[in-house]
């Protein structure tokens, strides 16, 4: 294209008007001011390319100079020396940044930082467990998610979770590291799935690296710790109910969760049965209650009767006065009654212990209410309650698939006579008295007294000690 050849000035520029029709000021080499009758000026720039005429816009001449204009009309000439049409390199260059503009908002909009995705696991995956999610939520939100909340799903790598782990395991809760971290690992799968992360970030990570392995526990209360455990419970300064829950606990095998959820509507005290609708194996079961059992649910009922839950939450009194109804009805939190314990055997001044300091603890050591049921569990065999009737009482799920598949007796005859053994169990322990063998069933077992079990034609004719528990 042909170089500038007339040259206007800034005073031209200004003093340009169009009266009736469109005036094109020529500026040499294809640059024109266009000005219109209402008062507008445009640089435009004429060019040919591949035998076409064509006009591309420059812009407002009350914003662009004259040298501004004649720098992009050099710019554009050039263009057109290559054989290329400006507008359409324009075109093609406005094209290509609403496409990257795109992109880069669909980017923003698929982007997930670390606590919408937990939100949306939690919303479609956790929802359906028994507690909704909640207690792997609270977990994740106390050491993962208020840390690495806010950061983009993509960007947070081994070390970033690692560290918090070891967070964890720094203030001595090696057991909920790993659990924090198996947590994690289900969660990183369920985004694998969904593309979400291309590959979870812990793998490779095994429990011994993060909390380590941690011992099974094995903690039995021997017949003369269960005896201390009611000589030192008057001084634990525990709530009545929570009192008779050990013992609830101890003659029933249920978990500690399990009895914190029960309802009145499910305890048939007349007949001697508690039904579990709801079990951490996910199957309903029933509890046949001994005479040992029973006197502790009767004592509850009485103290508990204006609840629909067999524990209902704390309530708050005045020394001296009956505690009186709170104004919502609920079950006492799982780890209340955990927690109550706990603290009775800690020898600690921190803040909130309660004052009863020591007063539970016995002489094998540290002991939870998960105890009490391998506790009651142990005292069945050492009766001669069999293991398979043991792990039906326990409301274990058998782990081989066959057998589960194909044998599916109840064995309800020998779960009523094996709770029956561990109520008796404990009255003659409880009271010191003296044992006597009794053929019973399939099993033999020690017998220590009478008890009378009509409501499932059941009677015994050895001597009957009553416990005061």
């Amino acid at each position: 294209m042909a170089g500038r050849r007339v040259g206007l000035t800034v005073k031209e520029i200004e003093n340009a008007r169009a009266d009736d029709a469109d005036r094109w000021l020529n500026d040499g080499g294809g640059l024109f001011l266009h000005v219109r009758p209402a008062g507008t000026k445009t640089w435009r720039l004429r060019y040919t390319v591949a035998g076409k005429r064509r006009i591309v816009d420059l812009g407002d001449a009350r914003l662009k100079s004259l040298v501004e204009a004649r720098q992009d009309a050099d710019q554009l000439r050039r263009v057109v020396d290559h054989g290329l049409d400006p507008i359409e390199e324009q075109r093609k260059a406005r094209e290509a940044a609403e496409a990257e503009e795109r992109r880069r908002q669909q980017e923003i909009a698929s982007r997930r930082t670390l606590g919408d995705a937990t939100a949306i696991w939690h919303k479609l995956q956790l929802a359906n467990r028994k507690d909704g999610g909640d207690e792997v939520m609270r977990m994740l939100r106390k050491d993962v998610i208020n840390i690495l909340g806010h950061r983009d799903l993509r960007s947070i790598g081994r070390g970033d979770l690692l560290a918090c782990l070891d967070g964890i395991v720094a203030r001595g809760a090696r057991v909920q590291a790993n659990h924090c971290l198996v947590a994690l690992k289900q969660f990183y799968r369920w985004c694998e799935a969904r593309d979400w992360v291309d590959r979870s970030p812990l793998t490779w990570i095994a429990k011994k690296q993060v909390g380590g392995d941690i011992k099974e526990r094995d903690r039995v209360l021997s017949l003369d710790e269960i005896r201390a455990l009611r000589d030192q419970l008057p001084q634990a300064n525990l709530e009545r109910h929570a009192e008779l829950a050990i013992w609830i606990l101890l003659s029933t095998l249920v978990r500690v969760g399990e009895l914190s959820r029960a309802a009145w509507k499910d305890v048939d005290l007349k007949a001697g049965v508690w039904h579990l609708p709801e079990t951490k194996n996910g199957q309903p079961h029933t509890v046949f209650l001994s005479e040992f059992a029973l006197r502790q649910f009767r004592e509850l009922r009485t103290l508990t009767g204006w609840s629909a839950w067999v524990m209902p939450s704390a309530r708050k009194r005045a020394p001296g006065q009956e505690a009186p109804q709170p104004a919502v009805d609920a079950a006492i939190s799982p780890k209340a009654l955990t927690k109550q314990i706990i603290d009775r055997q800690s020898l600690s001044n921190k803040k909130h212990r309660t004052q009863a300091k020591g007063t539970l603890t016995l002489d094998g050591g540290r002991w939870t209410p998960h105890d009490l049921r391998r506790t009651g569990a142990t005292l069945m065999g050492e009766n001669g309650v069999m293991s398979e009737v043991i792990e039906r009482c326990l409301n274990h799920k058998e782990q081989r698939k066959v057998v589960r598949t194909y044998q599916r007796q109840e064995l309800l005859p020998e779960r009523r006579e094996a709770w029956c053994v561990l109520g008796d169990a404990l009255d003659a322990g409880l009271n010191d008295a003296p044992r006597t063998v009794v053929a019973l069933g399939a099993a033999t077992r020690q017998r220590s007294a009478t008890v009378h079990y009509p409501q499932w034609g059941l009677a015994r004719s050895a001597r009957r000690h009553t416990s005061s528990i």
